[in-house]
């Protein structure tokens, strides 16, 4: 039998807090940030319009951004009454690009601005 563990999933090898944001520096150089905020307002967009959605348990915003500058964002409710994502694009320290909202969520911002990224737009 072959003991050999085959998981290529990164691990945290660092983990620490600031500013209520938990960042993980992950074992392939990669960056993991996450903060629960509760009453959060979220702003959805829809082809009909846009609607505002106050999730009471909390929601939990993500970001994480590799080496390469590319990176992901999600918003994920705790109490599973929504979730949204999208990408994310870095260059020196500066959000230059992101898709998935015509706006970034308030707590993904947050953790963008707690990591030391500028958002400039």
């Amino acid at each position: 039998m072959n003991n050999t563990n085959t998981n290529t999933e990164p691990k945290a090898v660092k983990v620490f807090r600031k500013n209520g944001v938990t960042i993980e520096e992950m074992s392939n150089g990669s960056i993991r940030a996450s903060q629960i905020l509760n009453n959060e307002m979220i702003v959805e967009e829809s082809a009909g319009g846009t609607i505002l959605n106050k999730y009471k348990l909390g929601v939990e915003g993500i970001v994480k951004i590799n080496l390469d500058g590319k990176g992901c964002w999600e918003i994920i409710s705790t109490n599973d009454d929504g979730y949204g994502e999208g990408s994310l694009f870095v260059e020196n320290m500066e959000v230059v690009d992101f898709d998935g909202a015509f706006d970034l969520p308030n707590n993904i911002k947050k953790i963008l601005k707690t990591l030391g990224y500028a958002l400039n737009w």
